[in-house]
């Protein structure tokens, strides 16, 4: 590992590295490990657009477009709108990701499908895109690769273990974990089972889960604090706040 700013490099030794660099995980096995994989990741590109909110009311939509997709219109930090998202196949440098115009035409037109108040361009705030590494299972519709993960471990010549993690999502990540540990367990026999599924998350501790009591407590110790800004402490970093 050789340090910014000063070239200075450092000698680390592990009795097992989890590879789980997402869009980068073949690169990791062959670049850093000098190691083949037979599976890959297809990079599927996702985009959103936030908009003044158009709408009364704290609910979320839900509309389904004609080739068959839907598009979440969800209500974002108080007075916007998270309008997405697209599913489009990527090719460059997960780095280099960006919403182009085709996909921001595709989300204006989704909403003005459904909603008397028409947005337009003009009306964007920001907008921001992200690549999905999903497992490739050779479908031809981007839509239709598969969201689960698969495992590889690498382990030859008694070296120690390479977990590569392909695919996978935010929301079952625990899940993920849990089979990642499970895949791990031959080398490392004292391990402890899995524990995260009832787990708190950092922050989440608060008194019966009680979001709004928890705000009231926080703006009472910290008075001079503003009341949007509070909340938006709460929201973020829950009892680490």
């Amino acid at each position: 590992m050789t340090e910014s700013g000063t070239g200075r490099k450092t000698e680390l030794k592990a009795r097992c590295v989890v590879n789980t660099a997402g869009p980068w995980v073949n690169d990791v096995i062959g670049r850093v490990a000098g190691l083949n994989s037979r599976r890959n990741v297809r990079l599927v590109k996702g985009s959103h657009i936030i908009v003044p909110k158009f709408w009364e009311g704290r609910q979320a939509y839900l509309v389904q477009n004609p080739d068959k997709r839907v598009i979440f219109i969800n209500p974002y930090e108080n007075d916007l709108a998270l309008i997405g998202t697209t599913d489009i196949p990527y090719e460059g440098r997960p780095e280099d990701v960006k919403a182009d115009a085709n996909e921001i035409a595709y989300l204006i037109t989704s909403v003005n499908r459904y909603f008397k108040q028409q947005l337009a361009e003009s009306d964007i705030i920001h907008s921001f895109s992200g690549v999905r590494p999903l497992y490739d299972d050779n479908a031809e519709n981007p839509s239709a690769v598969t969201r689960d993960y698969i495992f590889e471990v690498d382990a030859v010549d008694g070296t120690a273990p390479l977990l590569s993690v392909f695919g996978g999502k935010i929301t079952t990540f625990r899940k993920l974990s849990e089979h990642a540990l499970e895949k791990i367990r031959p080398f490392f026999p004292s391990m402890k089972p899995g524990w995260t599924a009832k787990g708190i998350l950092p922050g989440g501790d608060m008194p019966k889960a009680d979001f709004e009591q928890f705000l009231g407590d926080l703006r009472a110790r910290y008075r001079w604090l503003p009341a949007d800004l509070a909340k938006h402490y709460a929201r973020l970093y829950g009892t680490r706040a």
